[in-house]
């Protein structure tokens, strides 16, 4: 169901659609210009080709021409022009015919009811009118007119029915509208081809960039229409987005590594500090205590009290040690901090604890055995 209302929103759809109701509009417009105007039209132009007629055979009588030349014009005209001509002197007398019928349907018009006459145009020299023969159901438009010379002139010019001009004409608009469609269908499907293949090449571009994937890229070529500079600034802005999220990649692996090693620093940091704190308990303890000793006299001999003195210097030197270390800790966090690894004799530093820690353990009744 989506694929078929993908098809009916296509590019390839409206352009059709479009053609086939600018065709049919086109097609309306002229059927109702048809009904409209061409009768109107149609009239307009066989009265005019009535009038230059007229000014013609009027201006052969004001030249000098023999009868027979006359005549011999007279018949070119009527033949050419599918006109029946009549001419009458004044006397009443007909001068020139061109269809011996032709008088007879003169009489009609004037005296007879035997045909429809409805006036087109009159003029102080002339009258043109619309009649319609009932017997012989056949529509003339006929000009009577007053030569300059007095002769009477009536021309008289058979027309087809404007209303089955009028339908054929729009039944040729309908064939022609047809194959307009089918022709227009076949062009506008091809030509839409050239024009949506790199719109779908953009598009499918596009969606892959919304998911980060910029390994596609619009193909370029020679032309400089508005969809080939589409697809070169897709191009562009592919490749700064590429760009810029790689770099936002690396900066964020950075960040991450700097994270991870600060929050290495500050386990290690929560760690001394809490070694630190236990470290510190003993040496001020052991100094307390020997400081205890020196002031309430405990040994008066020489040598414990030098024993006493030696031991608190220790301690007090070992809290120095400490003291240092914490700010070693603080070059470690601002990574300024250069390790210094040298051996010791755990065993020797276990004995030096257990001998500065006597007086303590003896206090405590403890016992320490070392191998």
């Amino acid at each position: 169901m989506k694929k078929i209302s993908q098809r009916f929103t296509s590019i390839r759809t409206k352009l059709f659609v479009s053609l086939c109701v600018i065709v049919i509009s086109i097609v309306l417009f002229l059927i109702i210009i048809n009904n409209i105007v061409l009768e109107k039209f149609y009239s307009y132009s066989k009265k005019n080709s009535l009038k230059l007629v007229y000014n013609k055979i009027n201006d052969f009588y004001s030249k000098e021409y023999t009868q027979a030349e006359l005549d011999n014009e007279l018949d070119r005209i009527a033949i050419s022009n599918n006109f029946d001509i009549l001419i009458k002197g004044n006397n009443g007398i007909n001068i020139y015919t061109s269809n011996k019928d032709f008088y007879s349907l003169i009489r009609g018009m004037n005296l007879e009811n035997n045909s429809k006459t409805e006036v087109l145009e009159e003029q102080k020299q002339y009258e043109i009118s619309k009649t319609k023969d009932k017997g012989t159901n056949i529509t003339y438009i006929v000009l009577i007119a007053d030569l300059d010379n007095d002769y009477k002139l009536f021309i008289r010019m058979p027309i087809t029915s404007i209303e089955e001009a009028v339908k054929i004409s729009n039944r040729f608009l309908y064939w022609i509208a047809f194959f307009i469609i089918i022709i227009g269908g076949i062009i506008v499907s091809e030509v839409s081809k050239s024009f949506s293949r790199p719109i779908e090449e953009l598009n499918v571009i596009a969606k892959k960039m919304s998911n980060l994937d910029f390994s596609h890229k619009y193909k370029e070529s020679d032309s400089n229409d508005e969809i080939e500079n589409l697809g070169k600034s897709i191009n562009v802005m592919s490749n700064k987005l590429e760009a810029v999220i790689n770099q936002l990649k690396s900066t964020n692996l950075e960040l991450e590594k700097d994270i991870e090693e600060k929050s290495q620093i500050d386990e290690m940091r929560k760690s001394f500090i809490s070694d630190v704190s236990h470290e510190l308990k003993t040496p001020i303890a052991l100094i307390q205590g020997y400081s205890e000793g020196l002031i309430e006299n405990v040994n008066t001999d020489d040598e414990s009290r030098r024993f006493y003195a030696e031991v608190i210097l220790d301690e007090a030197t070992k809290m120095d040690k400490l003291v240092k270390q914490l700010l070693e800790l603080m070059k470690l966090e601002y990574g300024s901090m250069n390790f210094n690894n040298n051996e010791f004799d755990i065993v020797e530093m276990e004995k030096e604890i257990v001998r500065n820690s006597k007086v303590m353990m003896e206090k405590e009744n403890i016992q320490v055995s070392l191998p």
